[in-house]
């Protein structure tokens, strides 16, 4: 995958592993999406905010808020910052759920 397909003008983008934790890589890339005033969705099982930012439990309340919040958009690309087991864990869900046809890259941390 390029970095081209990963950005697109119309995307909306999930950081899985998203951290409130200011000296974790979760929040630091989190950070970089805001910066940049791209529409990204921090993905964390507990925390309720990153950077003053809501959070979702799970990659298909992420994919459903992305397509409430930006509905024109053409589709999710995936920053994973997380360990290979819930990496797994998160592609199955989405082949589980049909969601796989929403994913339009993945950016493997």
């Amino acid at each position: 995958m390029s970095m081209k397909s990963f950005f697109s003008p119309s995307r909306v983008y999930a950081v899985i592993g998203a951290t409130p934790n200011e000296q974790k890589f979760g929040f630091k890339v989190f950070n970089w999406y805001l910066a940049r005033d791209l529409p990204v969705i921090p993905i964390h099982p507990s925390a309720t905010h990153v950077l003053h930012v809501p959070t979702s439990q799970d990659i298909a309340l992420a994919i459903n808020r992305a397509d409430e919040e930006y509905p024109n958009n053409d589709g999710i690309s995936i920053s994973f910052i997380t360990p290979p087991k819930v990496t797994e864990s998160v592609l199955s869900e989405l082949e589980a759920k049909n969601l796989v046809n929403k994913v339009k890259g993945v950016w493997y941390q």
